[in-house]
């Protein structure tokens, strides 16, 4: 019975040993494996942002981007932009300016996996550009209400560093206040890096892309995790295990409780870098360093229960065979009395002592057990020695295939495909591997030989040909696909150089002839002002000369309104002296009807007298004669005064006419007067005018000498476009023969296209 409670004791002792030899080989195997864990994460995480700055790097040298930079910061002079206000993204020419790049960067953004692109004014701080549009576009980082953002941050750094600046990880408002982290990189004018710094070129990297990194688990345990930790003690990137509040969102949302401020952690940012048990977990934790000011502690950690729940088992396993062993060993014993049975148990265990070590790699060299007794320790320790040499051999095997797969994996991480595992193995998960590992290598060599083609044949300017997608995932189809990018945007460079090359073909030939046209028309244009200006100096000689003349008539016109005052006041005399003729005549009339009177009368008396006379007879003949001569007198004065009256009334008729004669002549001269007066007036406003267009004309004269001038100018920078349109002609042809030695998608489309276009 002793010697079973003996047995039973070096049996669990010798299972406790192995057991601890077995959790100790899998806790080393557990910390190397979390070690390379870790600095395999380590490594991509670095790769990713060493990737996206390359990425800025070469997008900010890129056509498109200058050119938008350019045209943006030119609308300046154009629109009336204050610096303190939005930039004005509403406007018409600023649409029209963006337009043209819209499908650039909307492309590049999708196929590089970015969440946004920005221009932002390195003077002014406008955001004048944004792929997505969110509320921060046309926003002033300078005064605005995004003056303390992360985008802020990343424009202020940038221009101060002048060169690629990460900015970490910050709330951001119009990413509905989402974790965000930018990357930004100055524009210069013309490229130089001495010259004017235009713009600033930022890109808003997905948190996404970190996640995919760090939740990649092939291979993992079900604790197994890997996150990145700020220098703020917050989460970089969302955790698999426990993302309600280890996710990057939770964690800046309320950083007092869903930070990760752990020893591990502390430990990293104190410059450590260890795997080791801490808190009942195994943790690797180091740090990375993503720019100058922005450092990451990076962790991998698994529960020390999952690591070591193999050797649980396992010691489980072996204290039931021990335990079995042991009756088995009792019942021999009893049956055998225990003969020979303490030594051969001892060098049993020495032997599986020996051999566990070997296996811990312990020792180089394999011991068997002793077989010199015959009892059943003997026939056990055979059957443990014909194990051992199969197991030996078998891991021999095993480690020449595994040494042939680390040469081969060397010459992969060279970047020669070619090699092949050759040697075999009995061990199926080995073999399994080896078979993984040469269709992997195949298949990468064919893929990358599949791309090499390709890429010869894009050295050739042969861009038909595009990389097959088939088949393949992740790197290599993102390689794949940037690969096929880089075609699609070449094939659409070309297309759009050609294009442009036919179009400025066309349109220099148009130059040419207008710039022709423009050069005669111009010749001629000025010929024709040196004939005008001649023109409008004889114009100008004949308007001075009029202007004497309307000078010398104003004086005439003075003085003739003068002798016309002179006359109207002499017929004004004359009427009145026609006025008192007619009164004189009346009183020679009134004269002449008394003269009438008196020689009736007296021819009465003559009469008379005569009838006196024949009464008187002889004596009165005598007085007769008197008488009769009286009459005859008397008579002859009735005759004269009749002969007076009519002359009289004949002048009195005269006089009246010669009146109403010289009242129409006072008449006549009011109203010349009136029209002298009214002539006067005209003759000084054509004598002003007349000066005002001698100055015109002087004024006229000077600007066609001015405009003659300006013809000769434009007519000798006429001549000079000619030239400029010719050699613009020969660029065109130019570009479009050497786009024409290139093979590309559409080609020949885009050749009928402008065949119907033409």
């Amino acid at each position: 019975m002793i010697s079973v409670v003996g047995l039973l004791i070096m049996s669990t002792i010798l299972g406790f040993i192995s057991v601890n030899e077995a959790k100790d080989a899998l806790m080393q195997k557990s910390h190397d494996s979390l070690t390379f864990s870790r600095d395999n994460k380590l490594q991509q995480i670095r790769k990713f942002f060493v990737r996206a700055s390359n990425d800025i790097k070469v997008l900010s040298k890129s056509k498109n981007v200058d050119q938008l930079a350019y045209e943006l910061k030119s609308l300046y002079y154009q629109i009336d932009i204050k610096k303190d206000d939005n930039f004005p993204i509403d406007d018409s020419m600023f649409l029209d300016t963006i337009s043209s790049s819209e499908r650039f960067f909307k492309n590049y953004i999708k196929g590089y996996n970015y969440e946004d692109i920005y221009l932002i004014d390195a003077k002014e701080g406008h955001v004048y550009y944004s792929v997505t549009k969110k509320s921060d576009f046309g926003e002033n980082l300078k005064s605005g209400k995004l003056k303390d953002s992360a985008l802020a941050l990343v424009w202020e750094n940038t221009i101060e560093n002048k060169s690629t600046t990460f900015v970490d990880m910050k709330t951001y408002a119009p990413s509905d206040n989402k974790p965000t982290m930018f990357l930004g990189i100055p524009i210069y004018e013309d490229g130089y890096e001495d010259g004017t710094m235009l713009s600033v070129l930022v890109v808003q990297i997905k948190i996404e892309d970190i996640n995919k990194i760090m939740q990649s688990r092939q291979g993992y345990g079900s604790s197994q995790e890997d996150y990145l930790v700020g220098a703020d003690y917050l989460m970089r990137n969302d955790s698999f295990l426990n993302p309600k509040t280890h996710s990057v969102k939770a964690s800046f949302s309320n950083p007092n409780s869903n930070n990760k401020k752990t020893k591990a952690v502390k430990n990293a940012f104190s410059n450590l870098s260890k795997t080791e048990l801490i808190d009942k977990k195994l943790v690797s934790y180091t740090t990375i360093k993503i720019s100058k000011n922005i450092t990451w502690a990076i962790v991998s950690e698994i529960d020390e229960a999952e690591v070591l729940e193999t050797p649980t088992l396992l010691r489980n396993k072996i204290l039931m065979i021990s335990f079995v062993l042991l009756l088995l060993i009792s019942f021999i014993i009893y049956i055998v009395i225990n003969k020979g049975i303490i030594a051969p148990l001892n060098a049993f265990q020495n032997g599986l002592l020996q051999f566990f070590k070997y296996l811990n790699r312990e020792n180089s060299e394999i011991e068997l057990l002793s077989e010199k007794s015959n009892d059943e320790i003997g026939k056990m320790s055979k059957v443990v020695n014909e194990n051992i040499k199969s197991v030996n051999q078998k891991m021999q095997e095993d480690r020449k295939v595994i040494d042939e797969t680390i040469t081969v994996l060397k010459e992969f991480e060279k970047g020669d495909l070619n090699q092949r595992v050759t040697l075999t193995t009995q061990n199926p998960e080995l073999k399994e591997l080896t078979k993984l590992l040469n269709n992997m290598a195949k298949n990468l060599s064919f893929n990358i030989d599949n791309i090499l083609h390709v890429l010869d044949e894009y050295t050739n300017y042969n861009y038909l040909d595009k990389v097959d997608t088939k088949g393949i995932k992740e790197h290599l189809l993102r390689l794949a696909n940037g690969i096929n990018s880089v075609r699609d945007s070449i094939t659409e460079t070309l297309l759009e150089n050609k294009h442009n090359g036919m179009t400025l073909d066309k349109s220099s030939n148009i130059l040419i002839e207008n710039v022709s046209i423009l050069n005669t028309n111009s010749n001629q244009s000025a010929v024709a002002l040196e004939e005008t200006a001649a023109a409008i100096d004889e114009i100008r000689s004949n308007i001075s000369n009029s202007s004497e003349n309307i000078i010398q008539m104003s004086l005439n016109a003075k003085e003739l309104t003068s002798s016309v005052k002179e006359g109207e006041n002499l017929a004004n005399k004359t009427t009145l002296a026609m006025s008192e003729i007619n009164e004189q005549v009346t009183e020679i009339t009134n004269a002449i009807g008394i003269i009438d009177q008196i020689a009736f009368q007296t021819n009465i008396l003559s009469l008379n007298a005569a009838v006196e006379a024949a009464t008187a007879g002889e004596a009165g003949k005598g007085f007769a004669v008197v008488a009769q001569e009286v009459r005859n007198l008397a008579s002859r004065s009735a005759t004269a005064a009749n002969e007076i009256k009519i002359i009289v009334e004949n002048a009195t008729q005269k006089a009246d006419e010669g009146k109403q004669i010289a009242s129409k002549m006072i008449d006549g001269y009011s109203g010349l007067n009136e029209n002298i007066e009214r002539t006067l007036s005209l003759i000084s406003s054509v004598e002003t005018a007349s000066k005002e267009q001698n100055i015109g004309i002087e004024q006229i004269n000077d600007a066609i000498n001015t405009l003659d001038q300006q013809t000769q100018q434009n007519a000798a920078i006429s001549n000079k476009t000619n030239e400029i349109a010719i050699e613009t002609d020969s660029i065109a042809k130019k570009i479009v023969l050497t786009v024409d030695k290139k093979r590309f998608h559409d080609e020949n489309d885009l050749k009928e296209e402008l065949e119907i276009e033409n």
